[in-house]
């Protein structure tokens, strides 16, 4: 048996699929995001919540506003959405502010313009794993 969840505007609907047959059940719950909200990426709901101007400025957005429908934001390992190689930062220079509270964690994030330049990867060529394989089969 195996259920799948479709979450709509102010209601879920269950389907339970058991070995006899389908068993459709509605179960109302109160949602607190709009279905459109669902299909967005975590980039799109940034830049959404940030708003940047024409020229890829925006304000500064504190981590306390992803709430409600920009929970999925939260900064939990160090920001899977805004770190360098993701496709904002590839887009526009992220910026961060730790200084608000102890420690290494981030307070806010800011764009300030678009990048100008490519950023690389942190993956290691094919070509060096190649060779380092060799020197250690040696």
């Amino acid at each position: 048996m195996f259920q799948i969840n479709i979450s709509f505007l102010f209601y879920s609907v269950k389907f339970v699929k058991k070995a006899g047959g389908n068993l459709f059940r509605k179960s109302y719950k109160i949602r607190f995001y709009y279905y459109n909200m669902v299909n967005k990426s975590k980039t799109e709901l940034f830049l959404e919540l940030a708003k940047p101007n024409e020229k890829g400025i925006s304000r500064w957005v504190d981590v306390s506003e992803f709430v409600g429908n920009y929970k999925d934001l939260t900064l939990g390992n160090g920001g899977s959405w805004c770190r360098k190689e993701s496709k904002l930062a590839k887009t526009y220079r992220v910026e961060f502010d730790k200084s608000k509270s102890n420690g290494n964690s981030i307070d806010r994030v800011c764009l300030n313009g678009f990048a100008e330049k490519e950023i690389g990867t942190q993956h290691i060529r094919n070509d060096i794993k190649n060779t380092i394989r060799k020197i250690r089969l040696n």
